[in-house]
């Protein structure tokens, strides 16, 4: 098989029915040259085994099934970049749909040697949907190393980045992100240590996904903000512990974002930072390793799935 440009990572976890829609939107994505797609199933219990099977036998894609048994988005991804195949890697959630164009994009921008990282516009795709997980943002913007890179500009659900600058800095951080206590900012933990070695970003309006995320009432809204409160306060307790910034400049940044934040947000973030601060013996911050490159291959018995066992 011809050596894939370009691997596409899909995490998923109990959401059958959104990553059967999702799936449709990524069958029609086009890209002129090989690529792969990697969905994780990230210990669903629901229906989406399945799913993926029927999927894979129908489809004409070069499809990887990778099974992760522990919850956490940080740890699916990783098995997700432990298969993937290609340099450059892209990823989106199980609730989005990605403009035909997407993967052409996201090429087209990691073209440039320079850039470890990319990602552009996640819109809403349904208007009755609430206005959040969204980056409008029209205007492209290159994302200069040693920058404080704030939660949000780039989004997981529409990020891409150089496997071999992913594999240099140890995965995303397996203590943080969705499925964990900071449920949130994995993947602006993976941009902002990236930047503190040096890694450029670049952020492309034409990269486009729409978010069908389906949270309407207050409940489901108060829900999510607060789990970005979560993962956005230990994401700045890492980078305020990191020797390659200034934490005079990290605390400014902080005072600055909290200014614009309601009494809860600042309330969540300031707690969840203590706690994280608290259960790593205020220590420098440092991620949990991830050994790539010692991985264990065994056989799950349905969907012709592969199962990546980690040493605990």
């Amino acid at each position: 098989m011809v050596q894939p440009l370009i691997s596409l990572i899909i995490c998923t976890r109990n959401r059958a029915e959104q990553l059967s829609r999702s799936l449709k939107a990524v069958e029609k994505l086009i890209f002129d040259g090989a690529w792969q797609l990697v969905v994780v199933n990230n210990g669903s219990t629901d229906k989406t085994e399945s799913i993926i099977s029927e999927f894979k036998k129908n489809s004409s894609l070069n499809i990887t099934y990778v099974y992760e048994p522990v919850p956490g988005l940080s740890r699916a991804r990783n098995a997700g970049v432990s298969n993937a195949e290609a340099e450059v890697l892209a990823f989106t959630d199980d609730d989005c749909y990605p403009k035909e164009d997407f993967l052409t994009r996201i090429f087209s921008c990691m073209s440039n040697k320079d850039y470890d990282f990319c990602g552009g516009r996640v819109l809403l795709y349904d208007n009755n949907d609430a206005k959040i997980t969204v980056q409008e943002k029209n205007e492209s913007l290159v994302i200069e190393p040693k920058k404080s890179l704030y939660s949000g500009l780039l989004i997981g659900a529409n990020m891409a980045l150089r496997k071999s600058a992913i594999v240099s800095i140890d995965g995303f951080d397996e203590r943080i992100g969705a499925g964990t206590r900071y449920a949130a900012g994995e993947e602006t933990d993976v941009m902002n240590r990236l930047g503190n070695k040096g890694g450029i970003g670049f952020f492309d309006p034409l990269i486009v996904v729409n978010h069908h995320h389906g949270r309407q009432s207050k409940s489901e809204i108060k829900s999510i903000l607060k789990s970005y409160s979560k993962g956005r306060g230990a994401c700045l307790v890492k980078a305020a512990f990191s020797s390659d910034l200034s934490k005079m400049k990290k605390v400014k940044s902080w005072y600055w974002n909290k200014k614009h934040q309601s009494i809860s947000q600042a309330y969540y973030e300031t707690i969840y930072a203590l706690l994280f601060l608290i259960e790593n013996r205020f220590s420098r911050a440092k991620i949990v390793e991830h050994p790539f490159k010692s991985l264990v291959i065994t056989t799950k018995n349905s969907a012709e799935s592969i199962l990546k066992v980690r040493p605990q």
